[in-house]
């Protein structure tokens, strides 16, 4: 066995030790050999957005959960600080005390730092670094035995994440495992997937988008199958809203769902 070989057998035994303790004893029955259909099992639905199509460039990166920020000021250093973004996807800073930046851009901070500090500072000349990202992760939530947060890995699957969450519980709703993705400020994709087919069939036909995870990635697991995606989507997140807000959201509906 070469050492590719191993690698990729040490990352599969998470899927394994998963299927045996959490999936497996909630199918029942023999092998069934994944449907023609089974790519149907899987929507997409995306809230409306006015955003305006942009030109085939790399975007500003934009800040986000767990971010750290050091804002320098040229000679006041008395007002240098470091902070990180939390959860709620806040700041805050000397003087001016909570500002709301997810989602923002360090350029943009940066001009709005330097027209409040002008309150306090003849001409501020401000520097925004962003030294750390907090963006690899995704989420997990719902019925799962461990909910929370979780490094990111290449190749991530929907399975292994539900592995790393500890397994899923007896109230999961296995057919209806939300995927719940950021793709603009104000635009959030959501895809369904039926955990029970995969499971079944070892399906790869997927597409590599949905089947493997992304950075800030939500993945919700029910208690009740979720028919209508979109009106679960406008319940929970009511439109527009910042990324960081799909965790707090998402972790607000587990709890009543």
């Amino acid at each position: 066995m070469n050492k590719r070989q191993s690698k990729n057998t040490l990352r599969l035994r998470p899927i394994f030790l998963f299927l045996t303790l959490f999936i497996m004893p909630q199918i029942s029955g023999c092998y069934t050999a994944p449907s023609k259909g089974h790519t149907e099992s899987i929507r997409e639905f995306v809230l409306a957005s006015n955003m305006r199509e942009r030109d085939n460039v790399i975007p500003e990166y934009k800040l986000g959960f767990g971010d750290v920020i050091e804002v320098n000021f040229f000679n006041n250093e008395k007002f240098d600080e470091m902070v990180t973004v939390r959860p709620d996807g806040r700041i805050t800073v000397k003087r001016l005390g909570d500002m709301y930046v997810a989602g923002m851009t360090p350029s943009r901070l940066d001009t709005l730092l330097s027209e409040r500090y002008a309150r306090y500072i003849r001409e501020p000349e401000i520097t925004v670094i962003v030294r750390n990202f907090g963006g690899y992760k995704f989420y997990v939530l719902g019925e799962v035995k461990q909910p929370g947060g979780f490094e990111l890995e290449r190749d991530m699957t929907v399975m292994e994440a539900l592995a790393m969450a500890g397994g899923t519980n007896q109230h999961a709703n296995l057919k209806s495992v939300l995927i719940l993705r950021p793709v603009e400020p104000n635009k959030v994709r959501a895809y369904r997937v039926d955990v029970t087919k995969l499971v079944k069939g070892g399906d790869r036909s997927l597409n590599k988008d949905i089947y493997f995870l992304q950075a800030k990635d939500v993945v919700y697991i029910p208690k009740t199958f979720v028919a209508n995606i979109s009106l679960f989507l406008k319940n929970v997140f009511d439109g527009v809203l910042p990324p960081v807000d799909i965790y707090l959201r998402a972790l607000w509906w587990s709890k009543y769902d």
